[in-house]
């Protein structure tokens, strides 16, 4: 079995390199680029410094990283509450999530998104619409409501949606 030697810490140089290639294939919040860095052995002065030039070539930025994140998020169908833990395990401050997301929020006049919740329980005829065979219609709400809880939607908006859905359901 071979051991594996330990490599050198990382210089300026090869951190800066290092960090180009990861912020070429996809966006990284300065958390997840700060690890990365430590991991591939660049002592914390050069972290700082690569941390620090990344931003200032506009290659890192957080908040831009947060609206992007969120929005493609919503888009997909996830309420705030999953977005913003998801937000956190990518080593963001919990303060400036809250802060861009709140910025958000009230720029699109987003109150919780109710039409995000109807949006991610699907249209109208949605397999996930009907209740199952035999299905008691309060279990079917309950399933409904629970797969807007875990998708990150506040109760009253998952509760609002569930019966508007339940609703236009009935109706047709």
């Amino acid at each position: 079995m071979r051991t594996r030697s330990a490599s050198p810490p990382l210089d300026e140089k090869k951190a800066q390199a290092y960090s180009l290639r990861l912020l070429a294939k996809r966006a990284y919040s300065s958390g997840q680029l700060a690890e990365k860095l430590r991991l591939k052995g660049a002592p914390e002065p050069v972290v700082e410094l690569i941390l620090e030039k990344m931003e200032r070539l506009s290659f890192l930025n957080d908040e831009d990283f947060i609206r992007r994140f969120a929005e493609a998020k919503k888009d997909r169908g996830y309420g705030a509450r999953w977005i913003e833990a998801a937000l956190q395990k990518k080593l963001l401050p919990r303060a400036l999530v809250r802060k861009v997301l709140d910025e958000e929020s009230e720029s699109s006049g987003d109150s919780g998104s109710l039409e995000g919740a109807q949006k991610a329980l699907g249209p109208s005829g949605h397999s996930r619409l009907r209740p199952k065979k035999g299905e008691d219609p309060r279990k079917h709400a309950a399933r409904l409501f629970a797969f807007l809880a875990r998708r990150g939607f506040s109760s009253a908006i998952a509760s609002a949606a569930v019966r508007r859905a339940l609703t236009v359901d009935l109706t047709e």
